[in-house]
């Protein structure tokens, strides 16, 4: 048996997985214990799509579908929604609708971590909110300080973000 083949099979089986899942998020009682195991086999399929299959546009639907469950569990269960992968998802979905969704969100239980100024910054990017930005920068630069250099490649990314539209404007 070659290897593509098993991962032909591997796709149906994750398929199989996702119907399966969305069954039982379809009944209220059930429902709260299946959204993070739909969020993942969505990733799994994307992922799936988009290196093995080449299928961007099916990648796109499952970071979408990740998206959208995340969200929804935020608003509905609370969920922590300021998680990099999260933000990661609308990001990759390509849709306007559900990254306008994520601009909404503000309110975090890990407001002193490095993901919630990460996905901050990101939001400031989008929103091209400059305090936002700058506020998520000097916070990303205290962490990067704290925990390590890490994080520095990324910090200089944001700040050459907020210098370049500085110099533009």
């Amino acid at each position: 048996m070659n290897k593509y083949s098993e991962l032909g099979k591997q796709y149906e089986r994750m398929k199989n997985d996702e119907a399966f899942l969305l069954e039982k998020m379809s009944l209220p009682d059930e429902r709260r214990y299946f959204i993070s195991s739909v969020e993942l086999t969505n990733i799994d399929l994307a992922l799936y799509n988009l290196f093995i299959a080449n299928d961007a546009i099916s990648a796109r639907s499952n970071f979408y579908t990740a998206g959208r469950i995340s969200a929804y569990a935020h608003e509905n269960y609370k969920d922590e929604i300021f998680l990099i992968r999260f933000f990661l998802y609308a990001i990759l979905s390509d849709s306007s609708s559900l990254v306008a969704r994520y601009l909404t969100f503000d309110k975090s239980k890990m407001n002193k971590s490095f993901a919630f100024h990460f996905c901050s910054a990101i939001q400031s990017i989008i929103k091209e909110d400059d305090t936002l930005l700058k506020e998520s920068l000097v916070q990303l630069k205290k962490i990067s300080k704290k925990d390590g250099r890490i994080y520095i490649p990324l910090r200089y990314v944001f700040s050459r973000v907020f210098r370049k539209r500085h110099v533009v404007n």
